[in-house]
């Protein structure tokens, strides 16, 4: 089971530098001297020994809230946030820097607030809140950006950086991390360096790209023997062995590095490191098929007074041991780790742990002859495989721009290159042209009167001269020439990036169908058939109907979603053409109602069918009547026992309209403008848990576009919506 890469910052350099000669929120007579002498110890122990600073932190604190130091009170609240980061109480930390913010607004230190901003962005990332995390990178940018505060910007960039390539958009942590360097080749910041080229290893490794993440994990290596104030060769060497592990199975170089990490680790966070270092050896153990190697670092890890404060880890080591026990046979144990892993992962939203758990469950209550329990988690670990395999496909198409983003830069290199042979070659050509103006002008002062016998001598040199221009001239034409191609490649790219969405929007609401809606009936279907046909003669007959009844239900229901997903891909490929002629409707919807009948029986539904005897249409009866049978079923299902479904027509001057109304449940106001939309999440039941895939709507507005009628719909959460078929241009006799 993977885990996330660990970016253990020991670098929190947002905290403050000594002040001087500032007197924010003071009266004139205090005597800031002191203060600032705790300052500067503070801002040199913090980081190194953040016990011994902590007695100085208290005195900073206790001296500015006597002397109403503002800018005391903000370093003070900043360093024991940092303190608290440095002893891993994260909550703690957060609410010591919201407290700094409050005396942030210093108008001559602008700095003290951007700085806090980015604390507490970084503190959402340690706390898995990624979500507020950027949310405050994004503020400490802007505020920064507003008042000029370019240190504090590059880093802020930095962080975004890393917490964008954990959310998976690759391509604007590379823009972010291509600004970063380059800003820092200007400011050469040797600290921040090595940390970016850390966060390109961390990139190129989430891209399956080992050599260019070994080499700039090696990069950082070299620079953090270079920094003596800062110790991080634990954090890279912790991502070298997951680097090893993940993306070269060499099994033996990640142990190494592990232990490695924990090796070089500095005191203060060395047990943090022991715990990552044997989680993730475990893990090795686990792909290796070690299973009793792999539990003795699990219960390691388990019994560390730090587990609770990586929640992660802990779901991912209690599903692990969950595994573990089952294969040795332990089934109370392995119920017991796998019940609470899985948990622990529903609250964090990890689906990658809870698709193990699940599966892991299913085959725990086969073996323990336990079936329905085991046909349960099943059928959620089917439902969260769909879900893994979405959020997989996602990142696939992350890493496609990721290699789209490389290789436009790679080509802008290759331009940039041409141009600047081009440019060569122009300046070789001026210098030609000077040497030969001056030639010639040496000439003509030296040899004055023998002109006419020189004449042709400098006609020859101006002409040459000419060539020389003319192949200049055809240089620039040349380069012109490339930045059309590359205007005209990139218009084809967008074109090709655009079409590409439209089918992956349709290839996954394919799929989603396919892989849940149609295929978990049939889970269904063959683990029901599988207990009668097992456990035939341990049922009763009225439970045996009641399971055939079941079946038969799903059945018919899996056969309707069957039946419109054929029809659907019959009209994408144009092979269903309109027969127009004219009918009169009402005698035709009268076959619907039969349909519906026993429906509208069983949920004491009114059915209404308000359109007059003699009203006639012209278009494709059959076409119409599939449309209207897919709105009435749509109505039925989605309308509470007792209500009303009416089928109407209505008259607007040339425009004749075919509704059908119901009292149903409705649709959410934000949810109304995609609700013909092929990727629109629709997987909500009935009013009697009544199955639907949305695949009905999306038939019906493609039948519509067949017979030139426009679909629309009015609707409001829990009153009912209308559907309705609208035509243009047609003789309208009879109509009410």
């Amino acid at each position: 089971m993977k885990f996330k890469y660990y970016l253990i910052y020991v670098y929190v350099a947002l905290c403050f530098t000594g002040i001087k000669g500032q007197n924010a929120g003071m009266g004139p007579t205090a005597d800031t001297a002191h203060i600032n002498q705790l300052v500067q110890v503070c801002e040199e122990l913090v980081h190194i020994a953040p016990d011994s600073a902590f007695i100085y932190i208290d005195s900073l604190l206790r001296l500015s809230k006597q002397e109403n130091y503002k800018l005391g009170l903000l370093k003070a609240y900043n360093y024991r946030g940092t303190y608290f980061w440095m002893k891993n109480d994260l909550n703690s930390a957060l609410i010591e820097y919201k407290q700094a913010l409050k005396f942030s607004d210093i108008e001559n230190y602008r700095k003290g607030k951007g700085a806090v901003l980015g604390n507490i962005a970084m503190l959402y990332g340690n706390l898995y809140n990624t979500d507020s995390a950027e949310r405050y990178y994004r503020l400490t940018i802007e505020y920064c950006t507003k008042f000029g505060i370019k240190s504090l910007i590059t880093k802020a960039k930095f962080d975004l950086s890393n917490l964008l390539i954990i959310k998976d958009c690759y391509v604007e942590a590379a823009e972010n991390l291509e600004q970063v360097t380059d800003e820092l080749k200007l400011n050469e910041d040797s600290v921040l360096l090595m940390f970016v080229y850390t966060a390109y290893g961390i990139l190129y490794s989430k891209v399956n790209d080992f050599d260019m993440s070994l080499s700039y994990y090696k990069k950082a290596i070299a620079l953090d023997k270079k920094v003596k104030k800062i110790n991080n060769k634990s954090g890279i060497y912790l991502n070298m062995g997951e680097l090893y592990f993940q993306n070269d199975r060499s099994y033996d170089s990640a142990v190494f590095y592990y232990r490695k990490s924990v090796e070089s680790a500095p005191e203060f966070t060395k047990e943090q490191y022991i715990l990552a270092a044997n989680t993730n050896i475990g893990n090795v153990f686990l792909a290796m098929k070690d299973y009793d190697s792999a539990k003795y670092y699990y219960d390691k890890v388990v019994v560390s007074p730090l587990i609770d404060k990586v929640p992660n880890n802990k779901a991912a080591i209690l599903v692990n041991l969950g595994i573990y026990y089952v294969t040795v046979g332990d089934f109370g144990a392995a119920d017991r780790y796998l019940s609470r892993g899985l948990q622990l992962a529903d609250s964090l939203g990890i689906l990658v742990y809870m698709q193990n758990a699940l599966q892991s469950l299913a085959n725990l209550k086969e073996l323990t002859n336990k079936p329905l329990e085991a046909l349960s988690y099943y059928k959620q670990f089917e439902g969260i495989k769909d879900s893994v395999s979405s959020v997989e496909a996602r990142n696939k198409i992350a890493i496609m721009d990721f290699d789209k983003h490389v290789a436009k830069q790679k080509y802008n290199l290759k331009i940039l290159e041409k141009e600047n042979e081009i440019k060569n070659d122009i300046i070789v050509l001026q210098a030609v042209g000077l040497v030969l103006f001056l030639l010639i002008f040496i000439g003509l002062s030296l040899f004055i009167i023998s002109l006419r016998r020189n004449r042709r001598r400098i006609d020859e040199l101006y002409k040459q001269l000419s060539i020389r221009n003319e192949k200049s001239k055809h240089a620039n034409e040349e380069l012109k020439t490339v930045n059309e191609e590359l205007n005209s490649l990139n218009d084809n790219l967008n074109d090709k990036q655009q079409q590409l969405l439209e089918l992956n929007k349709a290839k996954d609401k394919f799929f989603s169908i396919i892989g849940h809606d149609l295929k978990s009936p049939y889970n269904s279907l063959l683990g029901f058939l599988d207990l009668l046909e097992k456990r035939w003669d341990d049922y009763p007959d009225t439970e045996k109907r009641r399971m055939i009844s079941m079946l038969l239900a799903n059945a018919r229901e899996t056969f309707v979603l069957l039946e419109n997903l054929l029809n659907w891909g019959r009209s994408q490929q144009g092979l269903i053409k309109p027969i127009v002629k004219q009918f009169l409707l009402k005698k035709s919807l009268e076959q619907i109602w039969h349909l519906f009948q026993s429906s509208f029986e069983q949920k004491r539904i009114k059915f209404e069918l308000d359109i007059s005897d003699d009203f006639n249409i012209t278009t494709d009866e059959r076409i119409l009547l599939q449309i209207l049978q897919n709105l009435i079923n749509n109505a039925v299902k989605f309308t509470n026992r007792e209500g009303q479904v009416t089928v109407s027509s209505i008259k607007t001057g040339k425009e004749i309209k075919v509704c059908v109304s119901d009292t149903g449940i409705g649709f959410p106001k934000g949810k109304i403008p995609h609700i013909f939309d092929l990727d629109f999440d629709f997987n909500r039941p009935g009013t009697m848990d009544e199955k639907s895939s949305g695949m009905g709507l999306i038939l019906c507005k493609e039948y519509a576009r067949i017979i030139d009628a426009e679909l629309s719909v009015e609707t409001e959460e829990n009153k009912g919506s209308t559907f309705c078929l609208s035509f243009k241009g047609q003789a309208l006799p009879g109509l009410q």
